[in-house]
């Protein structure tokens, strides 16, 4: 039977996390991980934290909650207060008679007004033919489509860190296998020094031993380099660069995809994968738009104003910052407005919010149509990889076992160096393969996973219940 691993709950766990209500994003920092173990589950926590996709995404989900509170707001009056204070001062030339005719004075008369004003003023719509109302649902289904939009984000960013999590791994098991096969060559060079001077080997075999030798520190090289690439890509997809120093903990087993239900997987993947989620959740915000832009442009709109104004004008001995002016007044109107042809300008807005809508509608039957066969496309690359690993495990302890029995007769000198080339290459190969094969399948069963859009949850040990995500 096969066992849950831990890494596994992390993996899955990729799909449909939960909306997390902080929009505060961290400063990315080195993650010091040197001498600890770095499981998948640390990385995902990791990027959760780090990664600027999600935070992004957070920070546009906290624009469109203030949207939303702006739109609920626009049922409440608007309420302002004002104080003024000003001086005034004339001097004229001119005046005008009883008659209201100007006349011209020799001399200039001045006169200087001080005042203080202070009032209270608000505005209430009462109808609009429905707008605000509208207006605050069209922001309500924008903000949970912002919201289903960070889930997709998330899950993406997430799928991409578990593939980067196992391109590291491949590249670390690379290097072990590198390595032993080193340490294999060496012995072999010993081993042909050794016959070569019982006279049970020739020269030339002596220096085809150090040249693969040679060739494979070559290889060790290489996959060492690649490793270190694949660190730098694990930080660079998380969002903060990673010890090279910590300790990788090992996958969990393979096991035979027969046990799956492919019909289950179909079916989650039409009702909950997230980037489903987020394209139902963009047509349910375009539809409450086409409805703002529809026919509620054409009804008028009633509007009240009220206000309080105390206010003092005076002399130069009068009251300049006075804050308590004697003189009153007080106001109050209703304004009705009705929109009769605005140059056509509502009919191209209600048009495009339509077919905004109908392409909405599309892309959503599209993305349905899409899933299913994105699902038994990866089941069916699950199912091969599963396949090609058994056969390629089958062949490596074949051919693994070929390469001890031919080490043992070149000891003997009952074959020569070249003859064990042959076969040693042949394991070498296979070791290669069966570690390219083992990793194919975790990236096919991380692809199956985010096709489906939600955990999946493997055959657990001794007849238990699968475990949960």
């Amino acid at each position: 039977m096969i066992t849950r691993a831990p890494q596994l709950v992390a993996l899955v766990a990729m799909i449909l996390a939960p909306v997390e209500g902080t929009l505060a994003q961290e400063t990315t920092a080195l993650v010091s991980t040197a001498d600890s173990l770095l499981s998948l589950a640390d990385v995902l926590d990791l990027v959760q934290r780090h990664s600027p996709e999600i935070a992004q995404a957070r920070n546009a989900v906290g624009a469109a909650g203030a949207e939303r509170l702006a739109a609920r707001a626009a049922f409440l009056p608007s309420v302002n207060a004002s104080t003024s204070f000003d001086v005034t001062r004339v001097r004229a030339f001119t005046t005008t008679d009883v008659f209201g005719d100007p006349t011209a004075r020799d001399e200039a008369v001045e006169a200087t007004t001080r005042g203080a004003q202070q009032g209270v003023f608000l505005d209430l719509t009462i109808f609009d033919g429905g707008e605000i109302l509208a207006e605050a649902r069209a922001a309500g289904a924008r903000y949970e489509a912002t919201l289903a939009a960070m889930r997709a984000t998330r899950s993406r960013v997430r799928a991409d860190v578990a593939r980067a999590y196992f391109d590291l791994l491949e590249r670390r098991r690379t290097v072990e296998v590198e390595r032993a096969i080193l340490e294999a060559r060496r012995r072999d060079v010993v081993t042909t020094e050794r016959l070569f001077r019982v006279v049970a080997a020739e020269q030339i075999d002596v220096l085809g031993a150090r040249i693969e030798a040679r060739r494979q520190e070559t290889a060790v090289a290489t996959a060492e380099e690649a490793a270190g690439t694949a660190w730098l890509e694990l930080g660079r997809v998380v969002g903060a660069p990673i010890d090279p120093g910590a300790r990788l903990e090992a996958p969990f087993e393979p096991f035979d995809p027969a046990s799956l239900d492919v019909e289950a997987l179909v079916q989650e993947a039409l009702g909950s994968h997230p980037e489903i989620g987020q394209l139902s959740a963009d047509l349910d915000a375009a539809e409450a738009e086409r409805w703002d832009d529809g026919w509620l442009a054409f009804l008028p709109e009633v509007a009240a104003s009220a206000s309080y104004r105390r206010s003092e004008f005076g002399g130069t001995e009068q009251p300049l910052f006075e804050l308590d002016p004697r003189d009153t007044s007080s106001s109050f109107g209703l304004r009705l407005t009705l929109p009769l042809f605005d140059r056509f300008a509502r009919h191209v807005e209600r048009v495009q919010a339509s077919m905004a809508a109908a392409d909405g509608r599309e892309a959503l039957r599209a993305r349905l149509l899409e899933a299913e066969t994105e699902v038994r496309s990866r089941f069916l690359d699950l199912r091969a990889a599963w396949r090609e690993l058994q056969i390629e495990e089958e062949t490596a302890a074949l051919a693994r076992e070929r390469a001890d029995l031919a080490r043992e007769k070149h000891e003997v000198g009952a074959i020569d160096f070249t003859r064990l080339q042959e076969v040693v290459d042949g394991a070498t190969a296979s070791e290669r393969a069966l570690v390219q094969r083992r990793f194919e399948y975790y990236r096919a069963m991380a692809e199956l996973e985010r096709a489906v859009g939600r955990p999946i949850a493997l055959p657990s040990a001794q007849g238990a219940e699968p475990g949960g995500p």
